[in-house]
């Protein structure tokens, strides 16, 4: 198993969860639970979420570099 889905599962990198996050199913459970719901995934559930995290996190770095950039060529 992936490991990264259990970094994904703990906690954000931007610290809110997007509406669309398939982990906001699990989000209040303490993580002894969301490592519980994890086991029982088939390995293609969880290459779906990971790709989704990915895509996701790629998409939010790049909204905030984009508009570090737009605040820096406006001052």
């Amino acid at each position: 198993m992936n490991e990264k889905i259990f970094g994904i599962a703990y906690e954000c990198p931007f610290k809110i969860r997007k509406d669309n996050c398939p982990v906001n199913l699990i989000k209040l459970l303490s993580f002894k639970e969301k490592v519980g719901w994890i086991v029982l995934q088939n390995n293609e559930d969880i290459q779906t979420i990971i790709r989704q995290h990915d895509c996701c996190s790629k998409r939010r770095e790049q909204k905030i570099y984009d508009e570090g950039c737009r605040l820096k060529i406006g001052t």
